[in-house]
């Protein structure tokens, strides 16, 4: 939305562009405010866009041009190159607590598999202190058929943190035999 408000504004200050100086794009006050085709200022994403808008408002601060026809230009420009570095500076704080939502997740989800795995490990000892066989500690851990057939989404444990338990799966079998 802020992207077409700024090519609305872009537009109509080439339409009043091309009225003050009579349709001859070669005048300094048409070059000036556009060196290249329109298509150069419009049609952007956001932060270019912005940019060109920026640079168009320093422009129209030349004395070229009539204070009356900057005033009016002007007024087009600044509240949408305001809303403009708003909309930016949302997008940036909106991807920054992405991230940081990303990292407290992988974070909870470290300590959880850490705690899953110390808690597979004290079984396997139990269960080798007391004579048990390692399918007893691997009751208190629903098989993947289970988990789907009661339709809860439990999440898998980690590949690392599988190896982990994988070996010390062996070491309890060691214990057992």
């Amino acid at each position: 939305m802020a992207d077409s408000s700024l090519d609305e504004a872009l537009r109509e200050i080439h339409v009043n562009t091309l009225h003050l100086v009579r349709q001859d794009r070669s005048r300094k006050e048409y070059e000036t405010l556009f060196p290249g085709a329109l298509t150069a200022h419009i049609r952007h994403a956001l932060a270019k866009q912005v940019a060109v808008a920026r640079d168009t408002a320093e422009r129209l601060g030349l004395s070229l041009f009539e204070d009356k026809f900057r005033e009016v230009q002007l007024a087009l420009l600044e509240p949408v190159i305001d809303r403009g570095e708003v909309v930016l500076s949302e997008r940036k704080d909106a991807e920054f607590s992405r991230v940081e939502g990303r990292l407290e997740i992988e974070t909870w989800k470290d300590e959880v598999n850490a705690v899953r795995l110390s808690v597979y490990a004290e079984l396997l000892s139990m269960a080798a202190k007391t004579r048990r066989k390692r399918s007893w500690a691997e009751a208190f851990y629903p098989t993947a058929s289970a988990r789907s057939t009661r339709g809860e989404d439990e999440p898998e444990l980690e590949p690392e943190l599988e190896a982990d338990q994988a070996d010390q799966v062996d070491q309890a079998d060691q214990v057992d035999e």
